[in-house]
């Protein structure tokens, strides 16, 4: 599973942790490619239900990661792909 996380560009969590509470993380990284935090969103897991809406939640996560990983001084070929 981590092997599939890391070549999407994020981790998803349905309701591993609580029940009924679904996330979507997305690696920040620094200058030497190196995660420095992580970026997540989380809801209830009705609304992530529709494969559509979980695909948008999750380019707009990748996205968000890769401009803050940008700021952080990452390299353009380093950290989540926007999709």
């Amino acid at each position: 599973m981590l092997a599939e996380d890391a070549v999407r560009g994020c981790a998803w969590s349905f309701s591993a942790y609580e029940p009924g509470v679904d996330s979507c993380a997305a690696p920040v990284l620094g200058q030497e490619g190196r995660p420095l935090a992580a970026l997540s969103l989380a809801g209830p897991a009705a609304q992530f239900g529709p494969a559509p809406f979980r695909a948008e939640v999750e380019r707009r996560v990748k996205g968000a990661a890769a401009e803050l990983s940008r700021l952080m001084g990452a390299r353009n070929d380093r950290g989540p792909k926007e999709a």
